[in-house]
Order: structure tokens, then sequence, then C-alpha cells
């Protein structure tokens, strides 16, 4: 029996009954599905191509799936050079004649669903949304050439300070932040990433607090320092794997994906 369920088509396997929500197993036996090889009738496997059909089954599933985890080009790219692999093999099945043979016309019919597959996967990371923090940076490095260091110690530890007391929980997704659960003057910079929009702003009100009292020349209005703290969006580039402004990123043609283009590893990311 067949049905869908949350828009995916399911069915049930014939001998143990299990939901099956991926590529059925079909044989030859019944033309019914089964989940598992373990479930097709063993007699199914004395019939011509049905070793190859099975093995394709299993390769689409194993594709199908890893689709969902793809989160970087890198990622994507080793999926479409497996998948290149596995549609070379099957490319001679599917261009020689059926002969009239059942597992002949289900590996041709699940090679077509695993070009389209393929088109899915490359077209992943460019329809797929990445998650988008608020954030505060603040540039440690560029602040010390002109505060003296012990104001600027007290300025950090009024944050830390003020940031436990307002229990924002918040990630430091600087590149060269050691714990992203901390902030150091160490850093070059920090980049203060929270989830709402409300959280920044309070993270806002604070460091205007706190410049307002050791260091006043550098808050422009009630919102917006003149230098060296920055507040925007951040993503993540998923070729660089880099935690960029998100204004920063466009369409990377040949990539078929959006790439910040600030570090060489994404400007110059080998084919």
């Amino acid at each position: 029996m067949n049905m869908f369920l949350g828009g995916f088509l399911m069915f049930t396997c014939t001998k143990c009954r299990k939901i099956i929500t991926q590529e059925p197993y079909y044989s030859i036996t019944d033309r019914k599905t089964y989940c598992s090889q373990k479930c097709i009738p063993d007699d199914a496997f004395d019939q011509l191509y049905s070793f190859e059909y099975v093995n394709l089954v299993s390769s689409y599933r194993y594709f199908e799936s890893e689709k969902y985890n793809l989160e970087t080009i890198e990622e994507r790219i080793q999926i479409e050079n497996e998948m290149d692999e596995v549609i070379e093999d099957y490319k001679s099945y599917y261009l020689s004649d059926l002969e009239n043979s059942y597992y002949k016309s289900q590996i041709i019919r699940l090679y077509e669903k695993l070009l389209i597959l393929y088109e899915e996967i490359h077209d992943i990371l460019k329809n797929k949304r990445p998650f988008v923090y608020y954030d505060v940076t603040i540039y440690w490095a560029e602040l010390k050439l002109f505060i003296d260091k012990e104001i600027l110690q007290k300025i950090f530890k009024d944050l830390i300070q003020c940031l436990e007391q307002s229990k924002i929980e918040f990630r430091n997704l600087s590149y060269d932040a050691n714990n992203e659960f901390e902030l150091s003057l160490m850093n070059y910079k920090d980049i203060i990433c929270v989830e709402t929009k409300s959280e920044q702003k309070t993270i806002i009100k604070i460091l205007m607090d706190i410049f307002a009292k050791y260091y006043t020349s550098l808050i422009y209005d009630e919102e917006t320092f003149t230098d060296h703290i920055y507040n925007g969006t951040v993503k993540l580039c998923p070729v660089c794997l880099h935690w960029e402004d998100e204004s920063d990123f466009e369409f990377d043609e040949d990539l078929n994906v959006e790439a910040c283009k600030q570090w060489d590893s994404c400007r110059n990311f080998p084919e």
C-alpha cells in the first residue's frame, strides 16, 4: 500500500510491514515494495540485472539522505563526484536496449531519478536559506591604537559584567576566537552574535553606556559608533567557512552558490 504523508510518497514493506520513506526495493517476484535487501524474496536475485539494480537503489538512497546534510560547497562537490561515478557506471545500462528485463527497466527508471537528484543536489546550497545572526562586531586591535590600555581593560571588564547580568546567550563567531562563548581583548576582533534584533539592541545599549562612561568621542549617535564597532547580520559562507557580513555575499556562477569573497580560499576555490 502506498500513501502520502507530509507531501512525501510512503510505502509499506510487503514482508515486515515497515513504513518506507525512501526509494523502495521492487521484486520481480510480485512487483511489490520492500524496505531492504533482507526482505526481498530470495528468488528475485536469480534474475538478470538484479544485483546491479539493488546496488543502484542503495546508492540512490544514500545520495538522497545526504542531500539534507549538505552545508558546505566542499561537501556538495564530494557528493557530486560520488554521484558522477555511479552515473558513469550505469550509463551503459541506461543507453542500451531494455531486453525485456524487469530489473533493466527498473535501472533505467531509477537512473533517470538519479539525474534529477543530481540537479537538486547541485542547487541545494543555492536554495537553502542559511541561518542569519544579528551581530555586534568589536575590533579590539584597532581600539588599542588610540584608547589607553587601562581604560580599554575597564571597558572590557564592564562589558563582560553587563553581558553576564543581561543573561543574553551569544556566540562569538570571530575567526580568531579560541572559544565561541567567550570574548577576549587578545582577539583581533570579537563578533558577538545573537538570534534576535532585540538582543542585538540590548548589547548596543550596553556598549553605548560603557563608552559614554569612559570614551564618549567614539559614539556617533544613540545607536551608532563612528569606527571599530559595527552591527548588522552575519551568515556562514559555505565556501570559505567564515561568518561574514550578509551584505558581502554575492552569487558565484561557477560554484552555483552565494559566497562572501572575503578570503583567498573563497575567491580562488579549486574546481
